[in-house]
């Protein structure tokens, strides 16, 4: 299904994939470039497709961002193992969680980062201070 979806929604250069349509095949405003490399490094067919149908049709400039940041593949792949696999369920949380790290000039993965201590573990004490 992936190699059909991705024909009809876009195409391949060299190392990037271009999405110029929306699933319901509209054109796109703006083209959204997706590195080959950071498709192939998730390595679950399944969960990229999940990010692909989620947000293509609403906010595909988010596929990107979820594709780098290792955080948000997490808590996509969780919502597609263990809870609803919704589209629009990833589509709200992904929303959410970009538009505050623009806000803090932040990846999700370096606000994770910034809330834990010299152990790993998050501490509570930097989670209130955010």
């Amino acid at each position: 299904m992936c190699v059909l979806a991705c024909n009809a929604l876009g195409r391949v250069n060299t190392s990037t994939f271009i999405l110029e349509r929306s699933l319901k095949g509209y054109k796109l405003k703006t083209p959204v470039t997706i590195a080959l490399e950071t498709i192939l490094a998730v390595g679950q067919r399944g969960l990229v497709e999940y990010v692909m149908r989620s947000l293509a049709s609403e906010r595909p400039r988010l596929i990107p961002l979820v594709l780098e940041n290792r955080s948000l593949l997490e808590l996509a792949r969780y919502l597609l193992r263990y809870r609803t696999a919704s589209a629009k369920t990833l589509y709200v949380n992904m929303d959410c969680i970009a538009r505050y790290a623009q806000r803090t000039g932040l990846s999700p993965d370096q606000m994770l980062a910034d809330l834990k201590d010299e152990n790993g573990l998050v501490s509570y004490e930097r989670f209130s201070a955010r």
